[in-house]
Order: C-alpha cells, then structure tokens, then sequence
C-alpha cells in the first residue's frame, strides 16, 4: 500500500492482515502504550510489535487511538477516517 496520510505502509498491512478474528480472545489492559483495552487476538505477540519499525508500530498504535475515538462518539478528522476506511478494507 502506499504511504500517506491515509494509507497503511506495507509492513503494518502485513501485519494486520496476519491477525485473525477470535470470538473468544481475552479482553486485556495495556496502560503504555495504549492506554486502553485490546482484545488478545489484536495484538498476539506484544514483543513482535515492540519490534516493528518506529513508522509502522505508530500506525498500529493510531489505529487504537481512533477506535478509541469512535468508541467515545467523537467525530474523527477526515485523514482518520480515511485511514480507518483503509485499515477496515
């Protein structure tokens, strides 16, 4: 995929598209750096991602900070929205 405001680059595509929906993943904390909650099947392996590229780990990480956006009801910027459209595609 190309880089740009909207667009997921290819490694945080690659890793994202490796992830498998679980119905009965475990909710989990992680206060830094996520601030929230995720699901166990989101993130399986904490240390791979500790050592993705900088880039493509905020990438992953700005995917939680929308979602965390949606879930409060707050209107996300057009750029979000867009990213979040690819990132869902």
């Amino acid at each position: 995929m190309l880089v740009g405001a909207e667009m997921l680059n290819e490694a945080s595509a690659t890793h994202l598209a490796g992830l498998a929906y679980r119905p009965e993943a475990k909710r989990c904390v992680c206060l830094l750096p996520l601030s929230g909650i995720f699901w166990e099947d989101e993130i399986p392996d904490f240390r791979m991602l500790l050592k993705m590229a900088e880039d493509d780990r905020d990438q992953i990480y700005r995917l939680f900070a929308i979602r965390f956006r949606i879930w409060d009801g707050d209107k996300l910027s057009d750029d979000d929205q867009r990213f979040w459209d690819v990132a869902r595609s």
